[in-house]
């Protein structure tokens, strides 16, 4: 009878310790589900984080390219604006000068008709006094065409260094443009 009591004892001991590890068991794996829950949940968290960043950042770079490109599109327009305006003055200096140079002929012209009708009565005094009025008025037509070449260049220079600024600030925002793609690009990668 002690022997089969002593055994009992050990069945029922065994079998309380098997139940404890299955109870033990379970409540591993309820933890290590719950862990398992807790880690999705941060990680989802953490992607969400992620996605709502990138989605500002590609924001941020669609107005900075914007930017960048309505500047870049004004500069080049003020850049073609600058250019048709010097050609303008090309134009306008060309017109002038052919004007100047019609009007010298029409007035040499009107000249040589009346020297040639004129030469046999004028007297040697007359033809000298006539010469010098000439000189006079020569002088005169040079001195206004050197100072509207003078002008002439100075708004020829003025409008290249104009666009020559304005396609250098033009190739400045186009880099910077760039820049920053290859700035959003690698953040993308």
């Amino acid at each position: 009878q002690i022997e089969e009591f002593r055994l009992a004892a050990e069945a029922e001991s065994a079998a309380k310790q098997a139940a404890e590890e299955a109870i033990m068991a379970g409540a591993e794996a309820a933890l290590s589900l719950e862990l398992k829950r807790e880690r999705l949940a941060a990680e989802e968290a953490e992607k969400a984080e992620r996605d709502k960043a990138d989605k500002m950042a590609a924001v941020d770079y669609y107005e900075e390219l914007k930017k960048a490109t309505m500047t870049k599109l004004k500069l080049e327009q003020q850049a073609l604006e600058a250019q048709l305006a010097q050609e303008r003055l090309a134009k306008q200096i060309e017109e002038f000068r052919l004007a100047a140079e019609a009007e010298s002929a029409a007035k040499q012209a009107a000249e040589e008709a009346i020297m040639a009708g004129a030469e046999a009565a004028l007297s040697l005094e007359l033809k000298r006094e006539r010469l010098a009025a000439e000189e006079a008025e020569k002088a005169e037509r040079d001195k206004a065409d050197k100072m509207a070449a003078v002008d002439y260049y100075e708004e020829l220079k003025k409008a290249t260094m104009t666009k020559l600024k304005l396609e250098q600030q033009a190739l400045e925002a186009q880099l910077a443009q760039e820049r920053l793609a290859k700035q959003i690009e690698e953040f993308r990668l």
